[in-house]
């Protein structure tokens, strides 16, 4: 199951970037992030596609040296909602004052072995000095993190995630 699920999601991901815009949207690709809230750090990826007003994405796990590895998968659909967006006072000033786009809705997680779990979340589009970076926002839990373009960029930066002051 697990499976068949990534192998359609790449393929609409694949199939959709003959679809995606070329100008004037947000960027698309693979985003990256350092995790280090585990007893070793991990490598994830979000492979995301926007096509006129949806992102869609496909979250793994990257087998990187000594880091930590698993086979959770995941999934993100969500729509633009960036005209409508407030940035929540908590949030690091260069998310709020540098926003490109948002999109929101729900992330489906599937752990090896695990029950499959669904989050409400936001994906924040910013720009920082020329470069586009990722603020992955899980609503109901109160938290907000970073993802970047590379993975290098990922190793290179701060990897914490923002707690929002009453959670």
């Amino acid at each position: 199951m697990r499976r068949r699920l990534a192998s359609i999601l790449l393929g609409v991901l694949l199939l959709g970037t003959f679809a995606a815009p070329v100008s004037g949207a947000a960027p698309v690709g693979q985003w990256h992030r350092l995790n280090p809230y585990n007893t070793l750090p991990e490598h994830e990826r979000l492979r995301c596609l926007e096509t006129h007003a949806l992102w869609a994405c496909f979250y793994d796990k990257v087998p990187e040296g000594d880091y930590q590895w698993n086979a959770t998968i995941g999934t993100f659909v969500g729509r633009a909602i960036t005209r409508t967006w407030t940035c929540p006072e908590w949030f690091p000033n260069d998310i709020c004052d540098n926003v490109v786009a948002v999109y929101s809705g729900l992330a489906r997680y599937y752990p090896p072995g695990g029950t499959p779990f669904t989050v409400d979340e936001q994906y924040v589009i910013t720009e920082r000095d020329g470069q586009p970076f990722l603020a992955q926002y899980w609503v109901e839990d109160q938290f907000v993190c970073p993802w970047f373009r590379t993975w290098s960029a990922a190793q290179e930066a701060l990897p914490d995630c923002t707690q929002a002051p009453d959670s």
